[in-house]
């Protein structure tokens, strides 16, 4: 069992290192203006990339498109297109604001994300800072909102010029202007003026219910006694998950949030100092709230590889420790633990490893741990 862990770790580290490349169906547009059909490893980029990998067929050599060589490319219905536009250079970091109001702009040929396409064009461009731009059919023009800091009393003060910008896009037209005057410098809020523009895609938050057994071992050493470990004693658990994608990794970076009830039982026998037996008994019943970072490895559109690293609090609801002959009050203690699985459209099992305080750390006699191996089983919705 104590190999158990180097085992998944092991197991994980070359799941992530080894993954299978994503490529989904896009195309790309070269610098003669030729559409190009193609495979594209989508990054679910959160800051603009500057280069991209694809492929005329799966089976294809890797190829690699830049500011260079595209003028414009789309996966998963996010399109980009290359553009020389003004990039303002200043620092939104309060310790490093200028003094100067007006943007700090620098001239640099950079692919930009299409959030709107018509009359007017709306583009974001994410590096240090999000910073957006519009189209009106005289060429790439920046949305100036920048913060600086005023030398006479020390203020930071706000060069919130897009509000003015904005007022001649159509969509102004419809709106008062009380409204107008709160719309944010956020991708949301400037899509509020394009009536016809689709909703952006929230971040989807899964929902699942798992229940789980395994079995676990009880190390502990008390001052006078040998070290003693119980090996293969039952635990079972039940709970739910909400799990949250980050956006960015196409979906293959998620947290979970994972409360459960778990039980833990266990029974032994020692030796006294008079040669005589001894029994211990641990029964214990914890809230657990682990935290997992999960990495997904997708195999097709309804199956995918996981691993978790997981870190969790453990909290005694109920507990009877009796061990030497004394009974102990157990406190909480967090527990880290790592975890392989696969899911299958709705279906989904782990087999996960964790290990940590049995929460008695805290008494200067007595070192001690509990280590499980279990698996769970879950309904995804």
């Amino acid at each position: 069992m104590k190999k158990l862990p180097i085992v998944l770790i092991l197991i994980i580290c070359s799941l992530v290192s080894n993954a299978q490349v994503v490529f989904r169906e896009g195309y790309v547009v070269d610098n003669e203006g030729k559409r190009i059909e193609c495979l594209i490893k989508d990054e679910g980029w959160l800051f603009n990339p500057e280069k991209i990998q694809y492929r005329l067929s799966a089976d294809s050599p890797v190829m690699t498109g830049s500011v260079a060589n595209l003028s414009e490319f789309e996966v998963s219905g996010q399109k980009y297109i290359r553009a020389e536009a003004d990039i303002d250079r200043s620092s939104d970091n309060l310790d490093n604001l200028s003094t100067d109001r007006m943007p700090e702009f620098e001239k640099r040929t950079v692919f930009l994300k299409e959030l709107h396409s018509g009359d007017v064009s709306l583009y974001e461009y994410n590096k240090e800072r999000p910073l957006y731009f519009y189209n009106m059919g005289n060429g790439i023009v920046p949305l100036v909102f920048k913060q600086y800091m005023d030398l006479q009393n020390g203020n930071v003060r706000t060069n919130a010029a897009y509000k003015e910008q904005i007022k001649q896009f159509p969509g102004a037209a419809n709106m008062s202007a009380s409204k107008l005057a709160t719309i944010k410098y956020s991708a949301d809020d400037l899509l509020k003026l394009f009536e016809d523009s689709k909703p952006r895609e929230k971040r989807k938050v899964e929902m699942a219910v798992f229940a789980g057994g395994g079995v676990a071992a009880f190390y502990y050493q008390a001052k006078y006694y040998t070290d003693i470990i119980y090996k293969n004693n039952p635990c079972v658990y039940a709970g739910f998950e909400a799990e949250y994608f980050f956006p960015f990794a196409a979906k293959r970076l998620s947290a979970a949030f994972q409360p459960s009830l778990q039980y833990l039982q266990m029974k032994g026998e020692y030796e006294k100092y008079n040669a005589t037996p001894g029994y211990n008994e641990v029964r214990l019943l914890n809230l657990s709230v682990p935290v997992a970072i999960r990495y997904n490895l997708y195999l097709n559109g309804s199956s995918r590889l996981f691993a978790n690293a997981v870190v969790g609090l453990d909290m005694p609801l109920y507990y009877q420790y009796d061990l030497f002959n004394k009974e102990y009050k157990p406190s909480g203690a967090l527990r880290p633990a790592f975890g392989l699985g696969y899911r299958y459209r709705h279906l989904r099992a782990e087999l996960r490893y964790s290990f940590g305080s049995a929460h008695l750390s805290w008494l200067p006699s007595m070192t001690n741990k509990i280590n499980i191996a279990s698996l769970n089983l879950a309904y995804c919705f």
